[in-house]
């Protein structure tokens, strides 16, 4: 069956906050019920550390989740694109190797994207230790926004890779071509994030 969801992780030299992060989902996958809804994606962008030892010992374990192992290091950016095309689910969350998720954010998640088919859902996470944690303190359960002006506000003013779960669509050549430039700045997710809005 196809997912409806994939997680997708890009990773580099950071073996036990990715062992972490991917226990800490599989926990709360299997605890919800939603393995059959949710695939979890790994990018390891050729790390130098343990992370290929790490991630043979989980795969033997759980072998849903999809590791790819980069031949060299592509760059963070490229490393975003690359899960984003590889996912063949309705929507990707993007999700930083060092942050973890929110208590029983998967199926919060899922049933946002159901009700509203939004083309973009930003959601809380947890930071690493040291960082400000920026949460929305919204007093609805869910805020839906539909003129284009606050869609670029909300977009811009959440520039954290976690936040982001992105409805998955197929760019042509242009607009692949058009994202080029931002392969390179570290923000990559939020030009995409542009992209499968005006698609």
């Amino acid at each position: 069956m196809k997912p409806f969801l994939s997680i997708c992780i890009p990773t580099y030299n950071r073996a036990n906050k990715l062992s972490r992060l991917l226990n800490t989902l599989r926990a709360d996958i299997f605890s919800s019920g939603m393995d059959g809804y949710v695939q979890t994606m790994v990018s390891d962008n050729s790390s130098s550390d343990n992370t290929f030892k790490v991630m043979s010992k989980i795969l033997a374990a759980d072998k849903k989740i999809k590791y790819f192992r980069q031949p060299e290091n592509i760059g963070f950016d490229a490393n975003v694109r690359f899960l984003y095309e590889q996912a063949d689910s309705e929507y990707v969350w993007f999700f930083s190797d060092d942050d973890m998720p929110l208590p029983a954010a998967i199926p919060i998640i899922l049933k946002g994207l159901k009700t509203y088919n939004p083309d973009i859902l930003l959601f809380s996470f947890i930071q690493p230790p040291g960082s400000k944690r920026r949460t929305f303190d919204f007093p609805e359960a869910y805020v839906t926004v539909e003129e284009p002006q606050r869609m670029i506000e909300s977009v811009m003013a959440w520039t954290k890779l976690s936040i982001y779960v992105l409805r998955k669509v197929l760019l042509n050549e242009q607009q692949k071509k058009e994202l080029e430039p931002f392969l390179s700045n570290a923000f990559f997710f939020l030009s995409l994030s542009f992209s499968v809005l005006s698609a």
